[in-house]
């Protein structure tokens, strides 16, 4: 069927438009990093990370007790790297509860950092630092 489309020019296949299509997909997986970049809530985060075009790491503290079953079943759907850290290990980085990273995938630079910490039986979030804007990725 694909032959057939392609023979009977029903669908431009020329270098131009491959440019369009990666452009617009460019476009695409830089409105997810902007989407990281803006989101405040933990379980909006987690969801956002599910994603096999996103490299990322969550360092939780083994002090921390996750009660929330959403926030468990999140996790363990995630496609992040999720590593358990002692309070002295992850207080090394930053003092949080729980540490994301996510990584720029042409760079394998560190590129946002969020953290959160357990308060008032929900967890507070705040980006401490972003290398490089979501724009300029590709």
């Amino acid at each position: 069927m694909g032959d057939y489309i392609i023979e009977n020019q029903l669908i431009d296949v020329s270098k131009s438009s491959n440019n369009k299509w990666e452009d617009k997909y460019n476009g695409y997986i830089n409105l997810k990093y902007e989407s990281i970049w803006a989101v405040d809530e933990l379980n909006d985060l987690l969801m956002l990370l599910n994603d096999d075009d996103i490299v990322s790491n969550i360092y939780i503290s083994k002090a921390i007790e996750l009660s929330d079953e959403t926030t468990k079943k999140l996790l363990k759907q995630s496609k992040a790297n999720i590593i358990l850290e002692t309070e002295e290990s992850i207080s090394q980085y930053l003092p949080a509860d729980i540490v994301v990273t996510v990584v720029a995938p042409n760079t394998e630079e560190c590129m946002i950092v969020k953290t959160y910490n357990y308060m008032d039986d929900k967890f507070v979030g705040e980006t401490v630092y972003v290398n490089v804007e979501p724009k300029y990725l590709f």
